[in-house]
């Protein structure tokens, strides 16, 4: 059963970006520099939050995507486990982007994605934690993406907040999520 749901998810959101790609290659892109960074496509920056880590984000016209390379260092609960690192992480999201009309260079976009994360579990025994005892699990769950941006005109600079729900498929089916973070990117 978990597999067809993450065929289905991966199918539909196949789907939607082609759909998306389409649509914004049938009328031409009137987005301002928020969306098209003055003519450079490129973003390479810092994410600081959950996870914290190293983005690159892509700028087609009025989408984009972004592939974000991180850690995670929270503590989070889950049963009779208790993981106390999320591990590293790789998440993948597409954007729909749209212009803050009233302020040059601010936009705000929303998306859907993918993360893959790797996590220690640690067993509970007793009143206490026994750390020596513990299993690392992939984990693997949707995300979406709600983030304002903007790029200055003078220099080739972009900075970003976002918030990013996740829901778990594997190992943990529907467990929810919301992250969050700050960063910048250099413009290329």
């Amino acid at each position: 059963m978990k597999k067809v749901l993450v065929f289905i998810l991966l199918l539909s959101l196949g789907l939607t970006a082609a759909q998306a790609q389409k649509k914004s290659t049938k009328k031409k892109s009137t987005s301002s520099s928020s969306s098209s960074g003055n003519g450079k496509p490129w973003g390479l920056g810092l994410k600081f939050g959950e996870p914290f880590g190293l983005t690159l984000k892509h700028y087609t016209g009025g989408n984009a995507w972004d592939l974000t390379l991180g850690r995670s260092f929270r503590s989070r609960r889950h049963d009779d486990y208790y993981y106390r690192s999320g591990g590293l992480s790789a998440t993948f999201t597409y954007q729909w982007t749209k212009n803050v009309s009233d302020v040059q260079g601010l936009g705000w976009y929303y998306g859907l994605g993918a993360q893959v994360a790797s996590r220690s579990y640690y067993k509970r025994y007793n009143n206490g934690w026994y750390y020596d005892d513990y299993e690392t699990r992939i984990a693997l769950g949707a995300v979406g993406v709600l983030g304002m941006e903007y790029t200055f005109d003078e220099v080739p600079l972009s900075v970003f907040l976002e918030a990013t729900p996740y829901v778990e498929l594997t190992p943990a089916t529907l467990w929810i999520d919301l992250n969050g973070s700050i960063g910048g990117r250099f413009r290329f």
